[in-house]
């Protein structure tokens, strides 16, 4: 399976998004999975209950506040919650009247740009998990890819450059000004570090399909025959025949990354072969196997 590249543009226009991400009824539904997902309030304190409560004025004030560009994304709110490998992770939680939001617009952006997406891409998508990327990784050592390079991106989430997500999201969508400038919104709230522009919020519905959007122009750019990408958020395993060629995709990966002021996590690089074991998504692969892990 070879990546190939999509052209810049796709048939159906793009242009059209944003008055469906605007949609009082596409709002509602948005405000369902909203309601189903439960959560805490973002910065402005307010709670799903109580927005459910005044449903009937929230849903037309935020068509109104989007359809007149005045729409603003109300503070986010940090929370700390302990990670399995150690230390803390920090979710940026925004208000639920910008969840809805997000969420419609994360939907309706999973449908369109479901063929440009990286199909070594198998975190945060509709009908796809880790089970899946588990599956992709054991096909690949079957047609002999056993040398396997593995690690993550550094503080993903926190550093990912503004740039480079506005270079893929214009390729990806076309011309589409008015949904720019809607995640131009969510970006300015995003932003972490003394440059402002940096960082998208773990906690928020739309930050995992820009996190995918930005990443796919990379799995383009590494994946060959030669070299397999099996990716999951940041976290990714580069598979190939021999060592010399593992530790050059590694080495390309980086470069890659660097270009886009991004850079690996040193801590969690390393390169192994199937015969010695990896412990991947939960899982853990042999040569004689693969079996799922013990929560």
């Amino acid at each position: 399976m070879t990546l190939s590249t999509p052209p810049t543009t796709h048939s159906a226009p793009s242009a059209d998004l944003f008055d469906l991400i605007s949609h009082p009824q596409v709002l509602r539904a948005a405000w369902k999975t909203v309601r189903r997902n439960k959560g805490a309030p973002g910065g402005d304190g307010q709670s799903i209950t109580d927005f459910g409560a005044d449903l009937s004025r929230e849903i037309p004030v935020l068509v109104e506040e989007l359809h007149a560009g005045r729409y603003r994304p109300r503070p986010l709110r940090s929370v700390r919650i302990p990670k399995k490998s150690g230390g803390q992770r920090e979710l940026r939680i925004p208000a639920v009247r910008d969840r809805v939001v997000q969420s419609a617009a994360a939907r309706l952006l999973e449908r369109r740009l479901a063929s440009w997406m990286s199909p070594a891409s198998f975190a945060y998508r509709p009908k796809l998990s880790r089970a899946h990327a588990a599956g992709q990784i054991t096909t690949w050592r079957l047609f002999g890819f056993d040398w396997i390079a593995e690690s993550d991106i550094a503080d993903f989430f926190g550093t990912l450059p503004h740039p480079v997500l506005r270079a893929a999201m214009r390729e990806a969508i076309g011309d589409a000004p008015r949904l720019e400038a809607l995640i131009e919104l969510w970006l300015t709230s995003f932003a972490t570090g003394p440059s402002g522009m940096r960082g998208i919020a773990q906690g928020s519905p739309i930050s995992p399909l820009l996190a995918n959007l930005a990443l796919t122009p990379v799995d383009r750019a590494i994946h060959s025959r030669r070299v397999k990408l099996v990716r999951y958020a940041d976290d990714f395993v580069l598979l190939t025949r021999n060592e010399a060629a593992a530790r050059s995709s590694l080495e390309k990966m980086a470069a890659l990354l660097a270009e886009r002021g991004m850079i690996l996590n040193a801590e969690k690089t390393r390169l192994s072969r199937f015969g010695f074991g990896l412990s991947f998504l939960g899982y853990t692969f042999l040569d004689h196997g693969v079996w799922p892990e013990k929560p």
